[in-house]
Order: structure tokens, then sequence, then C-alpha cells
């Protein structure tokens, strides 16, 4: 979102690269690791990471805001031809993106969303993490069960 107010092209090359990264049915690995350095920073539980498990939703905001910005500029304004230009081949995989998270993290009920693969038997936890949400310290209910809603 910052990277949108100080260089939009570079905000666009960067959404396109992390778009890259989705495999067919939409999932992403939520740790991106890349060389020796990267892997030695990262616990070694989460290297090689669950094709079900999906990493935060967090890119769809940028390109809300870029589809807000479509929508208030006028079409004459070159800025809109490209913002849209963008938009139009980014959705597809948006769409994929999507698609896997409705699948993957449906609640009990319509448009309500969870995070699953918390452990419900970990004993040394006093608050079971969700890693796949990318706000695994935000708190939650000390015993995770599928009635749990998400608000992240």
């Amino acid at each position: 979102l910052l990277l949108q107010e100080w260089d939009m092209q570079l905000s666009w090359d960067s959404l396109a690269h992390w778009l890259d990264l989705l495999t067919q049915d939409g999932w992403m690995a939520g740790e991106q690791l890349l060389g020796n350095a990267a892997l030695s920073r990262v616990a070694i539980e989460r290297v090689v990471q669950p094709g079900g498990v999906p990493c935060p939703p967090s890119l769809f905001l940028p390109v809300a805001r870029l589809a807000t910005l479509v929508a208030r500029t006028r079409t004459n304004d070159p800025l809109y031809a490209r913002v849209l230009s963008f938009l139009l081949r980014a959705w597809p995989r948006l769409q994929a993106m999507y698609r896997f998270y409705d699948a993957q993290l449906q609640g009990s009920r319509a448009d309500e969303y969870r995070w699953p693969h918390r452990n419900a038997s970990a004993v040394l936890e006093i608050n079971p993490l969700t890693p796949a949400s990318g706000m695994p310290d935000l708190p939650r209910a000390s015993h995770p069960s599928h009635d749990e809603r998400s608000i992240d």
C-alpha cells in the first residue's frame, strides 16, 4: 500500500511478481525462502509448507486500492487505462486466489471464514498459534475449535 503512494509502477511490478508465485489452484506459500540466508532465518518446521494452508489475504489490499483508483479516475486519463489493463491481466490469478481462500477457509455459515490448522491438542502453548493467518500473535481463543470466527 505504501509503495503505491511512492511509485505506482514499482507497486504493480511487485504485485505481478507475487501473483506469479500462485499455483494453478490459487495457493501461495506463506514463506518465500530464496537462498541459504533466508533458509537460515526460518524455523525448520516452516521450510516445507503444506499446500492446503493459505497465506494471509493481505495481497488483496493494494489490489482493492487500485480498483478504487480506477473507479475514481476519469476514463480519458492515461492512468485509468494503465491501471485497468493491469487489473484485467491480474484478474484470473486473483480469482484463483479468492476461490482457494473461499474453499479452504470457509466457516460453518455463509460469508464466514476461519483459520484452520490450529492445534487444539497443544499442551505447551497457552494460546495455540495460527501461523497461516499472518497475525499469529493476535489474541484468539485458548482452545481452538470449528466454532471460532476469524477477524483477520
